[in-house]
């Protein structure tokens, strides 16, 4: 019989292996509930993989992936708790196979042997740290260890150092202006689309000017001008009385935005404006034509306003 053995007898022929292997292949993936010939040649695999070298339950169940995939996982420790047994059993049906008394004798040492190592690997493998198994880094090829449950199936695993020269050892290429800097980060994302720190810089500033462009400051702003341009007309006094309080709540929105900027120099102008113009206690110039005048320069004053007290212009203000 092939296969190497401490007594020059396997209980687990090759050619059964075999056979084996190839139907439960053509039966992929195993289904949850076996039928009994899928179940006797994953016990069949079991066995001869068992018998020859792999001795330890992790090493064992990954070389079993190895062969039919991770479909059969279900079914592994079943297929284990059954080895004694079917060790047994293939004895068993060795006697009658007209074998030598010397192959005979072999074949019972054998077994014998198989069953105190099956025996000494189920108590392996219920301590802790049973499960762990070796890999062979496919970067430099040095043995790393790793626990079964984390493992990909298959078997190619990066040590510690090939997988950091794996994150680490590239660099990323701005798509906006072509500058190139080594990777830093084991979040690392998408090369082609990480832009630099300049352009990604350039374009938060872009974003943060656009969205005060349409700030509450300026968009009250635009609404008090058209509603200046429409005083110029003769209207009912309800209407002016509405202008009165869009330009008083436009003054505190700019007067919040002031102090937001920390712009001291708007604080008076525009505090001067909300006292104006509040409609609590109203302030009566008794002539319309001062009052479409104020209201003009009261409107180039917010304007102003909302340029200088923009966040990346607050320095100068």
């Amino acid at each position: 019989m092939p296969g190497t053995t401490r007594h020059g007898q396997c209980v687990f022929a090759e050619e059964e292996y075999r056979a084996s292997r190839e139907y439960l292949s053509a039966r992929l993936p195993l289904p949850n509930v076996l039928d009994e010939p899928i179940s006797w040649h994953l016990t069949i695999l079991g066995g001869y993989i068992f018998e020859h070298e792999y001795h330890r339950f992790a090493d064992w169940t990954h070389r079993i992936y190895q062969d039919i995939g991770p479909s059969a996982s279900s079914h592994i420790v079943k297929v284990w708790i059954a080895l004694p047994r079917k060790i047994r059993m293939m004895f068993e049906s060795s006697e009658s196979a007209g074998l030598t008394a010397a192959r005979r004798a072999d074949l019972v040492l054998q077994s014998r042997d198989l069953a105190d190592l099956w025996q000494a690997a189920d108590i392996e493998r219920k301590q802790p740290g049973g499960m762990m198994h070796d890999h062979y880094c496919s970067g430099c090829g040095s043995e790393c260890s790793e626990d079964l449950e984390d493992c990909v199936l298959g078997t190619t695993t990066l040590c510690e150092q090939c997988r950091s020269e794996e994150l680490y050892g590239h660099e990323h290429s701005c798509p906006t202006c072509g500058q190139n800097w080594p990777c830093q980060s084991s979040g690392c994302v998408d090369e082609a689309k990480m832009a630099c720190g300049d352009c990604l810089g350039r374009k938060n500033d872009e974003a943060t000017q656009g969205a005060e462009r349409f700030s509450g400051f300026s968009l009250m702003s635009g609404l008090s001008s058209i509603v200046v341009l429409i005083g110029f007309m003769r209207l009912p006094y309800g209407f002016y009385a509405l202008l009165r309080f869009a330009l008083c709540l436009t003054a505190i929105m700019g007067l919040a935005r002031a102090v937001e900027t920390k712009s001291r120099s708007w604080l008076w102008p525009l505090a001067v404006c909300a006292i104006l113009y509040n409609p609590i206690l109203p302030v009566h110039l008794y002539n319309k034509s001062l009052w479409e005048a104020l209201n003009v320069l009261t409107i180039g004053l917010f304007w102003l306003a909302v340029r200088r007290l923009r966040k990346t212009d607050a320095p100068r203000s």
